[in-house]
């Protein structure tokens, strides 16, 4: 049933106190351990993650209802230090 989800919705985050998961595509999802972002970047509509090997990932959240994306910020805001997210 918990799977079952990944087949049913198109967007989701899952998250722990280890890492997050985000899909915001079919099939195409990236996992993020907290220890390994280097730096994170939202604005209004677009969100990039730094990991600490230099690969860099650029989510759109245009299409993402906003108590969403305040929610999906928050996460970050709470794991990562402050010098390593930027709320622009």
């Amino acid at each position: 049933m918990f799977f079952g989800k990944y087949f049913i919705y198109k967007r989701t985050v899952n998250w722990n106190k280890a890492g997050i998961n985000i899909r915001l595509k079919w099939f195409k999802d990236a996992h993020f351990p907290f220890p390994k972002v280097a730096a994170c970047t939202c604005n209004n509509k677009t969100l990039e993650i730094i990991k600490s090997n230099g690969k860099t990932y650029n989510f759109d959240l245009s299409d993402i209802h906003y108590r969403d994306r305040a929610k999906m910020i928050g996460i970050f805001q709470e794991r990562l230090p402050n010098a390593q997210f930027h709320n622009i």
